[in-house]
């Protein structure tokens, strides 16, 4: 798996395959959100989400990589690698006296 590009993953998510294809499947085969089923809620899924994010290098088309979830449980899952990814490109600075 190679790190994507911010161009290269707005590629991928605006491409006709993802949009009428991958996407649309998905939600129809997993018409509820994967996240609040395991907790035994049953909410309409709206997003589709990539398990391994696709700037990690997940597969963008492969349904193993994808999961069905709500809106909340998306903004949660997103802002959450956001952070991941944003602490570990920090650079720590040690000073030796």
């Amino acid at each position: 798996m190679s790190i994507r590009t911010s161009q290269e993953v707005r590629k991928i998510r605006n491409s006709r395959q993802w949009r009428d294809r991958v996407r649309p499947l998905q939600l129809m085969d997993f018409p509820y959100c994967q996240n609040c089923e395991i907790k035994d809620k049953l909410t309409e899924a709206t997003e589709v989400d990539h398990i391994t994010p696709l700037e990690s290098g997940g597969e963008p088309f492969n349904r193993i990589n994808l999961q069905s979830l709500c809106k909340r449980c998306h903004v949660i899952k997103s802002a959450e690698e956001n952070r991941s990814r944003m602490l570990s490109n920090r650079v720590t600075i040690i000073t030796i006296k």
